[in-house]
């Protein structure tokens, strides 16, 4: 008897297990599949599945050979601290591959065993069961309640630019056709470094006839967001639009130097400076005012240049972005403290609030969409980083305003927090500019 994984239907060959069992002469009997049932074909499907099974194994070398010399295209969409998730859909199989950034998982699964700071196909080789139980553990797709069987067939060490990664092929076993909803989790490497995300590529798609699309992201797994449901019949323009609202909100509220760049720009707006003394204002509606002068400036700000930079108009080192967004929050927060800027506030804002800008549209580089769905996004997106800003005002405003007659409220709730937050983006700006403590 003779094993093999391919089953001739239709004149089309599915992943199936079978045993070819054969007569004494060494004929062909019959062929069985794992439910036992009896089923004859004639000598050209059989030629065809001895063929199929052959290929089997140089079909798997192609694949990590594709995952490892890909061209220039997919090696330039690649960023720095993010691993990638591509997957190939069939009507009636999937399959694809996993790139994660060397370093970050020797972080977290002590492969570099010579110490010598880089992985050898040696090593990763020799740490395959570790790295498919650790894939296992935080990788999976189901659906209709049910999860495929995923298995781990090569793997394979590629250096590019930006880093080493390293490429784990995968087949999700399936005994049917693939249903038009499947659900996606991802959440290597997130526990150990929060600011690490897996990107979603599908690089086919046959129920769409989508193919050879090695740039273009689906979706962007983080902290909190290690769940996707997957459309493969696509997704419809108003859905897409509720996502990127969802992603400006949940950028907002996770971006902690924006969080604070925001609340040292409305911590004086409830207090009035006369002379080098702090006083509480007396009247809401100007305190009110002020608010929405400063976040319409630095909304105006962020919208000019996350636009240009998401469709690639104009770009900034990401380095430099993120020092001048910290640079930012200090300097906000230490005008609370003296005032630096006097009656100048809404143009600092307004300068800083372009950089900002750059860091919102460094979400949507990373997703790599077209032109036509990124005009969506942005306007989703941006959408959704005003209504982020918004509901925190909305939260911090009110408490502010009812606490400024407070004695407490000038040496703990403006200086002290101001102090803090300057502490806060003093090492920001250090760890950031300098590269410190990014090991």
């Amino acid at each position: 008897m003779h094993t093999a994984v391919c089953h001739v239907e239709r004149s089309r060959l599915l992943f199936y297990r079978v045993s070819i069992h054969y007569s004494a002469r060494g004929d062909i009997r019959w062929w069985s599949l794992a439910d036992g049932a009896r089923r004859h074909y004639s000598p050209e499907d059989l030629s065809r599945c001895l063929a199929y099974m052959t290929t089997m194994r140089a079909h798997r070398a192609l694949w990590v050979l594709a995952g490892v010399l890909l061209l220039a295209e997919a090696g330039s969409a690649h960023f720095a601290n993010q691993s990638y998730i591509f997957l190939r859909v069939y009507h009636d199989g999937m399959e694809g591959r996993i790139e994660l950034p060397a370093g970050d998982l020797d972080g977290v699964l002590s492969i570099d065993t010579d110490g010598d700071g880089a992985l050898s196909e040696a090593e990763v080789s020799a740490a395959g069961a570790r790295i498919e139980a650790y894939l296992d553990a935080h990788f999976s797709i189901a659906a209709e309640e049910r999860r495929y069987d995923i298995r781990y067939v090569e793997r394979a060490v590629r250096r590019i630019e930006i880093g080493d990664y390293v490429v784990q092929v995968f087949q999700a076993e399936s005994t049917g056709l693939i249903p038009d909803v499947v659900t996606m989790r991802y959440s290597a490497i997130l526990e150990a470094k929060p600011d690490h995300r897996g990107g979603l590529v599908i690089e086919h798609n046959a129920k769409i006839g989508l193919e050879k699309n090695h740039v273009r992201m689906s979706f962007l797994f983080g902290p909190g967001r290690e769940e996707f449901d997957l459309r493969l019949l696509g997704e419809n323009r108003l859905r897409q639009l509720a996502r990127f609202v969802r992603e400006g909100m949940w950028h907002i509220w996770r971006g902690f130097d924006h969080v604070l760049f925001l609340i040292a720009l409305i911590l004086p707006a409830v207090m009035v400076r006369r002379g080098h003394v702090w006083e509480p204002v007396d009247r809401f509606r100007p305190a009110v005012i002020h608010v929405v002068k400063v976040v319409t400036v630095f909304t105006v700000a962020h919208s000019i240049t996350l636009s240009l930079a998401a469709f690639n108009v104009l770009e900034l080192p990401t380095r430099l972005v993120e020092s001048v967004i910290a640079l930012s929050v200090l300097l906000v927060a230490l005008n609370n403290l003296y005032p630096i800027f006097s009656d100048r506030t809404w143009l600092i804002v307004f300068a800083f609030g372009l950089f900002h800008g750059f860091g919102f549209a460094s979400v949507l580089r990373e997703i790599a969409l077209n032109r036509q769905a990124k005009i969506l996004s942005l306007f989703g997106f941006n959408i959704g980083v005003e209504i982020g800003q918004v509901i925190l005002i909305l939260a911090v405003f009110p408490v502010l305003y009812l606490l400024r007659r407070q004695t407490a409220y000038r040496p703990v709730g403006l200086t002290a927090a101001s102090a803090l937050i300057s502490v806060a983006a003093t090492w920001w700006f250090v760890s950031r500019t300098f590269d410190v403590g990014s090991g």
